[in-house]
């Protein structure tokens, strides 16, 4: 990966903002910026770091008691219960990123749910909890591959609306 990186520096003159120095920027925000219905967009996003940060922020942040709500047994759900995340649903549902290399796009979206995995698995003790085809389709959605001057922004994310 970081031949690739060189190789792709060298090319692209792309460079990746280091996770300590994200963490560091973000740190100076104050805490109700990563409440789980604050947008954040990244119209550079590579391969997530500052997605990825703002997210595990808004998990650390995330009050327990909110986190897990118990569904009943459903035709779709074999199990006898499902587990709904609200809380960090909506915390994946608020990052929206934007690069012009589909290798990092994809990167991106799967750090994100690698993260969504670890921190469920962790809450929990369970493996798969709420559709991972809804999420996958979140960051499909909300993580795209376009040139970031040329996209769209006020038609892809609502409170972009706001700011045009």
């Amino acid at each position: 990966m970081d031949r690739k990186r060189e190789e792709r520096r060298d090319e692209t003159c792309e460079v990746f903002t280091p996770q300590e120095t994200v963490r560091m920027m973000l740190n100076k925000l104050p805490d109700e910026m990563f409440a789980p219905e604050k947008t954040f967009l990244d119209n550079s996003c590579g391969n997530g770091n500052m997605l990825v940060e703002v997210l595990m922020m808004k998990l650390e942040k995330a009050p327990k008691d909110q986190q897990v709500r118990e569904i009943p047994l459903s035709e779709g759900n074999k199990l006898g219960h499902k587990i709904m995340l609200p809380y960090i649903k909506a915390c994946v549902e608020s990052l929206y990123g934007t690069d012009m290399m589909e290798d990092n796009v994809e990167e991106c979206k799967k750090r994100i749910l690698d993260i969504y995995m670890d921190h469920v698995e962790g809450t929990l003790g369970l493996g798969v909890l709420f559709t991972l085809d809804d999420l996958k389709k979140t960051l499909d959605d909300h993580i795209v591959c376009t040139k970031m001057e040329e996209w769209d922004y006020e038609k892809w994310c609502p409170v972009c609306e706001k700011l045009f």
